[in-house]
């Protein structure tokens, strides 16, 4: 009878050690909206991509730590460790849009905040593909904080992906003129 229990109980930890799962979850940005089409991996060979409504699933997935890495173009990557330890589980992830870092960077500058604006554009230029918008807003960081050279790179670098924008010409010219004001 011993054995016959030994048995059974080794049998149960066995099964208990090929327990797979699935694992549910929802994508976000920071505004709240779901994120479409962001491709999320589980394994490096495991990859998903997430519906209109930002849900994704992973089917037969072992019990134990991972890391969840995502990423679209438009979008921060990420890199989100989780443990797997129930079909019942729902993963939540966030995610910035570059829109949503512009929005808070612009936020932060219109509050004088520049250390904050500054992270939120440095996070910004991050996200591919890069905009002119980016260092637009990057442009006008170091153009309010007194750095006129930085200011000026970022402008030339605006310029190069959006050579007819108007705007980026009537900033150059406000930047030449400050510059000329503080020689």
């Amino acid at each position: 009878m011993k054995h016959i229990s030994f048995i059974i109980v080794l049998f149960a930890i066995f099964l208990a050690g090929c327990a797979t799962y699935n694992l549910n979850g929802m994508i976000y940005d920071y505004e709240g909206q779901p994120v479409q089409n962001f491709r999320i991996s589980i394994k490096k060979n495991n990859t998903v991509s997430s519906d209109i409504a930002g849900r994704f699933y992973f089917s037969n997935i072992k019990k134990g730590n991972y890391i969840l890495e995502g990423s679209k173009d438009g979008y921060e990557s990420l890199e989100n460790p989780i443990e797997v330890f129930s079909d019942a589980q729902v993963v939540y992830l966030r995610t910035a849009s570059l829109d949503n870092l512009l929005k808070l960077a612009y936020s932060a500058l219109s509050k004088n905040q520049f250390t904050e604006a500054e992270g939120y554009i440095k996070r910004a230029l991050g996200i591919k593909p890069l905009t002119a918008e980016t260092y637009f807003y990057a442009a006008i960081l170091y153009f309010r904080k007194g750095d006129y050279e930085e200011a000026r790179n970022n402008l030339d670098e605006a310029e190069k992906i959006s050579p007819k924008s108007d705007v980026i010409k009537k900033f150059k010219m406000v930047l030449e003129k400050e510059v000329e004001v503080h020689k």
